[in-house]
Formats: C-alpha cells, sequence, structure tokens
C-alpha cells in the first residue's frame, strides 16, 4: 500500500527531540517493516533536505506556506498514494481538500490543534473524511457528539517503543528515596499539604523540558519514578503513560478523563476519582509502602504495553483502517493489491 502521511508541524526528522515527531517516525517505520510504501510529507526545516530517506520510508519537505504546502501535495501526488493520512487539524485542512482533488480515500487523526479551528469547520474536515482516527474511546465518544459520524471513526491507541522504555537501564538521580512522576494539570489542585503526608516522597510533574529530553535519557527520567500520577487527558499525557509501563512504572490514572482504556485498574495501575483527594493520598501511599505490589503493577504494566501498544500492533491496527477507507471510498483495494 502506498501511503502519504502528512504532517504540518511535526517532522520526524526531528523525533529525538519532538515527542509528536517520535510519534511520527515510529509509526512510519513500522509501517515500512510491513512492506507498505510510506512518504512523510512535512513543513521545510532549514538545513533539512528537500526529500530524505530514514528506516525504510521518505521523508518529503514542502513550503510553510499552507497554499504552497497544498499545491506541493497535489504535485506529489500525480503518481497517486492508495490513501491520505493526515496527522493533526491543520494537517487536515492541507491535505483533505488535495486528497479530494487528486481522487484519494481520505484518514484524519485529529491530534492537538484543533482548537484553532472553529467547530463548523472540523465538523465539516470529519464528513469529508473517509475513516477517522483517535487514541481513545472517551476521545471517540467526543468527536461524535461534535457531529462526526460513528460509523467513520475507528480507535487506534498511540504506541510505544518497549526496546527503548525498559525497566533495565539507568535511572535519573532523585533527592528523596520515593518518586512520583506527575502528569497533567498541577498537583497543586489536588491539595500540597495533602501531597505532603505521602513522606520521603519527590513529586515531580512533567513539562516541556522533560518532554523534549533525548529519548534514552528521557527513558532514564521515567524509570526514576515509582509510580506516574496522570491528571491530564491528552494523546500527549497518553503517551506518556504508557513509556512508563512500558518501564515497569504503574500508573495512578485520575478519572473521569484520564487513559483508562490504557491502564486497567487493579491489574496495570489504579484509578481514583478526580474529587477523591484523600483517596489519592492513601492509594500513593499505600503503593510507596508495599514494594512487591508495586513490581506486580509494574510487570503486568509491562505486559500489557510490549504486547497491546508494540509498534508493528499499532501498525497492523491503522493499516486496517487504512483499508476500510480504500473500500469506503469507491472499492479501490483491488488496485491495491495489484500494485
Amino acid at each position: 500500500m502506498k501511503i502519504a502521511m502528512v504532517s504540518v508541524g511535526a517532522s520526524p526528522l526531528t523525533a529525538h527531540s519532538d515527542p509528536r515527531g517520535l510519534h511520527i517516525a515510529e509509526l512510519a517505520a513500522a509501517l515500512a517493516r510491513q512492506r507498505h510504501s510510506v512518504t512523510v510529507y512535512t513543513s521545510a526545516h532549514d538545513g533539512f533536505p528537500g526529500r530524505t530517506t530514514r528506516d525504510g520510508y521518505a521523508v518529503v519537505h514542502l513550503p510553510q506556506d499552507l497554499g504552497e504546502f497544498a499545491d506541493g501535495l497535489v504535485e506529489h501526488w500525480q503518481d497517486r498514494p492508495h490513501v491520505v493520512h493526515a496527522r493533526s487539524w491543520e494537517s487536515g485542512v492541507v491535505s483533505g481538500l488535495s486528497a479530494r482533488r487528486a481522487g484519494v480515500p481520505f484518514v484524519l487523526a485529529p491530534h492537538g490543534d484543533g482548537e484553532n479551528e472553529p467547530p463548523s469547520a472540523r465538523r465539516a474536515l470529519c464528513n469529508a473524511a473517509d475513516r477517522i482516527i483517535v487514541t481513545s474511546a472517551r476521545r471517540a465518544a467526543e468527536l461524535v457528539s461534535a457531529g462526526a459520524r460513528k460509523a467513520r471513526v475507528r480507535v487506534v491507541p498511540p504506541g510505544v517503543n518497549a526496546d527503548v522504555f525498559q525497566p533495565d537501564g539507568p535511572r535519573a538521580s532523585r533527592a528523596r528515596p520515593h518518586r512520583v512522576l506527575w502528569v497533567g494539570e498541577s498537583p497543586s489542585g489536588y491539595g500540597v499539604e495533602r501531597l505532603k503526608a505521602v513522606r520521603d516522597t519527590e513529586f515531580v510533574q512533567e513539562n516541556e523540558s522533560t518532554r523534549r529530553l533525548a529519548t534514552a535519557e528521557r527513558a532514564a527520567f521515567i524509570r526514576s519514578a515509582d509510580v506516574v500520577v496522570c491528571a491530564g487527558s491528552t494523546a500527549e499525557h497518553e503517551r506518556t503513560v504508557l513509556e512508563a509501563m512500558a518501564c515497569g512504572v504503574p500508573a495512578v490514572v485520575i478519572v473521569p478523563g484520564g487513559p483508562t482504556d490504557v491502564v486497567v485498574h487493579g491489574v496495570t495501575g489504579v484509578h481514583v476519582s478526580r474529587d477523591a483527594h484523600v483517596e489519592l493520598v492513601r492509594t500513593l501511599r499505600a503503593l510507596l509502602a508495599d514494594p512487591s505490589q508495586l513490581d506486580l503493577l509494574g510487570t503486568s504494566a509491562r505486559d500489557r504495553a510490549c504486547v497491546r501498544y508494540s509498534w508493528d500492533r499499532i501498525a497492523t491496527d491503522t493499516a486496517y483502517v487504512y483499508e476500510q477507507a480504500i473500500s469506503a471510498h469507491g472499492g479501490l483495494l483491488d488496485r491495491v493489491a495489484q500494485e
């Protein structure tokens, strides 16, 4: 299958410092390993060539002006791809029209930047897509509530490189006997005085600088934690939880809103109600006081990350959505098979 992956704001060539670029790089490489022909179209960056190859897939840099970017897509698609995969709302705005002009099936993965688009524009873009990929059942429900057609929405979770994010390896230093990595909204909202009751523990909040650590450094940073608390709801927060699970670090997920699709309550982590601040403190104290329970949850978390969220599994799931989009667009699977 010939796949055109469009990412206006993130390049796989910046994967070492940009988690969005890393996600694209991992997915493109996994699809290439499955013998698909993948080309990633992204915005031009200083010092990057117009076209290059990496890990079995091609990267094409187009002008940053969105109009010129769209024209560049159509020009490159004279040899039509079998499917176009837009990696964000903004990428969908650019590639959706180009895909229609080229007569190519269009898959939208609306990650991250949709707040800048008016609801009517988002709804129109969803209606233009042959299939829509979201990372969780909660996001699927939100999109359908906003007007997307339920029959077109598919859940494909983020993936994780379990060879890099694994329990064995260096750990970043920490100042106290225990460390809790906090992801999402500030822990101050849960009561600083209450959290002090979790003794001998430092709370470290993930931020832009920790997200942009080189991959090996980031793995060492995550391994330094005993537990990760996820009080966020974005795809970025989901990815951090997955990386922690792959490192054997169990997660405490604040619900509703947290990645409950990823963390199985009582098996790979714990769910705690958003308003139950005292319960959160009790949960953290109990986990940190029981190393055997931490190890049990961490081992199960690692197993789930490796089996369900490996990039090869995510690539297979994504390719299946592509096939559905091609079929819905007009039964072009025979042409894909012939080529």
